[in-house]
């Protein structure tokens, strides 16, 4: 395109080329890029969280050695990415996860407990609790595998699972079962609670009596996890993995807290929404996931020749928050693109169960032509003098119907006008294009 200036007066003109390839669009000399943001968001929420054993007034009290497990109650749907957890346990522990995390306080003492929340920048208000922690029971209580069930661990977690197939256990399952080796020989007084993590065949806690006093005449039968009769049945009838606890309330008031894994069956993937389609480069992929399994190793392959990512309880990023992945423009053989696919594994402790899997894709990645043009003489000229532009694009990549094409269309504007003539200039050879148009039309 070759333009005559012909205005007296110094002007500044935009001169402005644009570029389609189907769908996408981009210009050169200058590019406007629209971000909503969220400022002025305040929250007025505050960072709440439970604990199990729950505390009550503020505070919970335990005996040395116990497990407290605490969870975010924080609605992540509230939140904003980034959402930063920050927790301190009062006792050299910290964590930035939203939970459920396992603390143990070996340690008699008090210890104040702290959780917040940064949602996109924005601190919600801070909550605390008080742990008060006194001296370890003369007999700790204990637990066992019972009945077809076997005790393996999982980042220093004690997981519960049956020898059978899929970790199931018969004829007492289809879930694991515990043994209370030593309720019997708590002292007078004592009650124990468990806290099953699931309904399953009943509540989500059974509270019971145990001790010298009420004897348990099978120490793998009791509330919650015995059938009709008195025999020993399983809590657990649904494939999964639960975080289980078992509290035994002594007479001092202490409560000894033992915090465990029950698992049968194969891992479990909890994805959020995701897209599968041709996205444009660069692409920053965000994988999401709602929920995290007790238990459970999460692999991701990407797809793309890159190193699988790994992430093992607690540890996996939950909404809002999610894995962010980076992919290069699909590459093309012959007229078709070589898409990409996500594989998303889930394996558990479970020797004998397959991997779930979870895919998403075939997705392609385009990229847009990138617009550029050169001048001749240059960008400052005479009155009377012609000035030539050059388009030395190049035309990226569009996908189409599973097609690839380097084809795109072009157009020139100047002082936002597609116009062959205006204030102060004059269109002397080429033409000015118009790439929006049905069909469009190349500029030269």
């Amino acid at each position: 395109m070759r333009l005559k200036f012909i205005n007296s007066n110094f002007i500044t003109f935009f001169i402005k080329l644009d570029l389609l390839n189907k769908p996408f669009r981009k210009f050169a000399v200058f590019l406007f890029l629209i971000f909503l943001s969220k400022w002025g968001q305040v929250f007025s929420q505050a960072a709440t969280f439970s604990t199990i054993p729950a505390s009550t007034s503020g505070s919970i009290n335990i005996c040395a050695g116990s497990t407290i497990l605490f969870n975010s109650t924080v609605n992540p749907s509230s939140l904003f990415a980034p959402a930063v957890y920050t927790w301190n346990f009062g006792n050299g522990q910290t964590s930035a996860i939203p939970g459920p995390i396992g603390i143990n306080y070996a340690t008699p003492g008090s210890y104040t407990v702290t959780f917040n929340i940064s949602s996109a920048g924005t601190p919600l208000t801070q909550t605390s609790i008080t742990v008060n922690v006194s001296a370890a029971p003369a007999i700790i209580p204990t637990v066992a595998p019972a009945n077809g069930t076997e005790m393996t661990s999982f980042n220093g977690i004690p997981v519960y699972q049956g020898l059978g197939n899929n970790c199931q256990v018969a004829p007492y399952g289809p879930g694991p079962l515990i043994s209370l080796t030593n309720a019997n020989f708590m002292p007078a007084g004592t009650s124990a609670t468990i806290n099953w993590g699931t309904t399953g065949t009943g509540a989500l806690t059974t509270t019971f009596p145990i001790g010298t006093s009420n004897t348990l005449a099978f120490l793998n039968s009791f509330p919650g996890q015995q059938n009709q009769n008195g025999a020993p049945l399983s809590h657990y009838n649904s494939p999964g993995s639960y975080n289980m606890l078992y509290m035994v309330t002594l007479p001092s008031g202490c409560v000894y807290s033992y915090y465990c894994i029950i698992s049968y069956g194969g891992g479990a993937i909890s994805l959020g929404t995701t897209t599968a389609q041709t996205q444009c480069s660069p692409l920053n992929y965000v994988l999401n996931f709602i929920n995290q399994t007790p238990g459970n190793t999460y692999l991701i392959d990407w797809g793309d020749g890159t190193p699988t990512s790994t992430y093992t309880y607690p540890n996996l990023p939950l909404l809002p928050n999610g894995i962010p992945h980076s992919y290069l423009p699909s590459t093309c053989v012959g007229s078709g693109p070589q898409s990409y696919t996500i594989n998303v594994s889930a394996t558990n402790t479970c020797p004998n169960t397959n991997a779930t899997q979870s895919t998403i894709g075939p997705f392609n990645v385009s990229s847009l032509p990138d617009a550029s043009f050169t001048s001749t003489p240059s960008t400052t000229i005479c009155q009377n003098q012609s000035i030539t532009f050059t388009n030395n694009s190049t035309p990226g990549l569009s996908i189409i119907n599973n097609a690839c094409s380097d084809v795109y269309n072009f157009g020139w504007s100047i002082n936002f006008s597609p116009a062959g003539s205006g204030a102060g200039y004059a269109l002397t050879s080429g033409s000015m294009g118009d790439p929006f148009s049905t069909p469009p039309v190349n500029g030269s």
